[in-house]
């Protein structure tokens, strides 16, 4: 089992290495000059010029992208940010626990919300909750973010005037950016629980339960629900993972001190370490989220243990093998 989860860490490896050159790729042939957007339009040529060779700008992609990669294998150097020259993990530092955060407790909020309802929903499938739910789900679904959060402010924030619209200063500003991460989210965790449950539900064992007697919350929590956890985990590691990075619109438009406001800047003025870093991070939270819901997924189902197990038995009969030969 432990070769397993060893040789998912170790993708991770190669996985980033391919982030690393597919964004430093995409940020070297978009059209901008970082000298010009950092010293500003009235700057003269020679000073954008000497600073974009300060930067190495003028130098061969291949060249620097190879310089990046080494420094990072080395030194373990992502770089100074061509804005503030200081280390780029001196601003992730200080906001990336923020996005954190907010990732965190809207995650919280999605379960707590969704898988609920959606047990609801297939437990009396066909009802009006189950309706109301569904219906629900599909237009929270269907809207985006961006827009969500826009009239949320504009109904509690503008003309009802009872909700902070902008900052995370009080309990209160953390409640309409967290409606707006978790509202979506939650409709999807509830349809992909309600159908899961619903085929859970029909199987062999479940009406073995409930011939011997098993009473219903124990057939629904200890028989169905476990066995149908397995896509639930799998949506909830992608969804928090997806708030790391998809959280950066909420938090301009909320106006929230975190990584977002740093990436978008860093976009704009060009900053290509700035923003190398932010991604690297992201895709770096992702990876690690998705080993985690691997092992999640042996804590909850045997049958994916025993599965590793087998196989695992299967390589060493075969290296025996080879070695008898």
């Amino acid at each position: 089992m432990y070769r397993y989860f060893i040789k998912r860490i170790l993708l991770i490896i190669p996985t980033m290495l391919g982030v690393i050159i597919l964004v430093f790729t995409i940020m070297s042939i978009t059209p901008g000059n970082p000298g010009r957007q950092i010293l500003g339009s009235s700057a003269p040529q020679s000073a954008v010029d000497e600073l974009n060779h300060e930067f190495g700008v003028d130098r061969p992609f291949f060249v620097r992208l190879g310089d990046y990669i080494w420094g990072i294998i080395t030194r373990l150097d992502f770089g100074e940010s061509w804005r503030t020259r200081q280390s780029v993990f001196v601003e992730i530092n200080a906001r990336f626990p923020v996005t954190l955060r907010l990732a965190l407790m809207a995650i919280i909020g999605e379960v707590l919300i969704g898988v609920p309802l959606g047990i609801v929903a297939a437990v009396k499938q066909y009802s009006p909750a189950d309706f109301i739910s569904t219906v629900i789900a599909m237009m929270l679904g269907s809207v985006p973010g961006f827009w969500l959060g826009l009239m949320l402010m504009l109904v509690f924030g503008v003309q009802l005037s009872l909700l902070p619209t902008a900052g995370l200063s009080t309990p209160a500003h953390y409640v309409l950016p967290l409606m707006t991460l978790i509202l979506p989210g939650a409709s999807g965790l509830l349809k992909i629980t309600r159908s899961t449950m619903l085929e859970c539900i029909r199987q062999d064992y479940v009406r073995t339960a409930r011939a011997k007697g098993a009473k219903e919350k124990s057939v629904i929590f200890n028989h169905a629900l476990r066995n149908a956890l397995l896509p639930i985990v799998t949506v909830c590691g992608i969804n928090f993972a997806y708030m790391l990075g998809g959280s950066v619109v909420i938090e301009n438009v909320f106006s929230i001190p975190g990584i977002g406001a740093i990436l978008v800047d860093s976009i704009n003025m060009k900053d290509i370490p700035q923003v190398m870093a932010i991604t690297i991070l992201f895709s770096f939270t992702f990876c690690l989220v998705m080993v985690f819901v691997d092992i999640a997924y042996s804590m909850l189902d045997p049958r994916v243990k025993a599965q590793y197990q087998a196989a695992g038995k299967r390589v060493k009969k075969v290296k025996s093998g080879e070695v008898a030969a």
